[in-house]
């Protein structure tokens, strides 16, 4: 083992039992830092349920996406951002979310333009909201559109 993985094992072994023991912490473009909602915020956002479609393009595909801004801990307040994920051929679920494609990064409005839609068959998108403590809400409702085999399909 190289002296550097050594250390860094040993860093591990004393530093996450501390991290454990001390309360909520995130991990962000900051570095670790204690969470700012405190111990105590264990609510996730509130879940998306009007995500759609409110524009496309058959060529190149791509689709826009709006929905409104979810509350931080359920109704309340702000979310922190959205996590937006795309499949073709089925509903995105809990079941499925991980194996479904991300779409960018973290979106933090109440839109987001979806490229990169190729193949036959419904594309489904879905989000789900995350807040400032790492709480993630449920799977968003789904919106689709199929592209091809003609005709242009809108599931909303």
């Amino acid at each position: 083992m190289s002296s550097l993985r050594l250390l860094i094992a040993i860093a591990l072994l004393c530093l996450v039992p501390t991290l454990a023991s001390a309360g909520p912490y995130i991990w962000d473009q900051d570095g670790l830092r204690d969470c700012p909602g405190g111990a105590d915020d264990n609510t996730p956002p509130s879940q998306t349920t009007d995500l759609h479609i409110t524009a496309y393009t058959a060529s190149p595909r791509s689709v826009t996406l709006y929905w409104t801004l979810a509350g931080d801990d359920g109704t309340a307040g702000q979310a922190s951002g959205y996590s937006v994920r795309k499949r073709l051929g089925e509903p995105i679920t809990e079941a499925n979310w991980a194996t479904s494609t991300i779409v960018g990064g973290m979106v933090t409005t109440d839109h987001v333009t979806v490229n990169d839609l190729p193949g036959n068959g419904l594309w489904y998108f879905a989000l789900k909201a995350t807040d400032d403590c790492c709480n993630i809400s449920g799977v968003s409702n789904n919106t689709c559109i199929r592209f091809a085999p003609s005709p242009l399909e809108l599931c909303d």
